[in-house]
């Protein structure tokens, strides 16, 4: 899976969650530590998406004042 994100240039984390058996990310005690993996990797990226939404928008809305 890496690979392919990496030859499509897209952005990805990888976390080690130390003592976790593959797979029971979404139980206790390893769910507390994945989800804020996942609360920061999905802010990080959405609000990087929005920002440029904004600003794409806002160009376009100063050009055809």
């Amino acid at each position: 899976m890496i690979k392919i994100l990496k030859s499509n240039k897209i952005y990805y984390e990888v976390h080690e969650i130390k003592d976790s058996p593959h797979s029971f990310w979404l139980v206790q005690p390893w769910f507390d530590e994945t989800l804020g993996y996942t609360v920061k990797f999905l802010d990080k990226v959405l609000k990087n998406k929005i920002v440029n939404i904004l600003i794409t928008k806002f160009r376009e809305w100063d050009r055809n004042r």
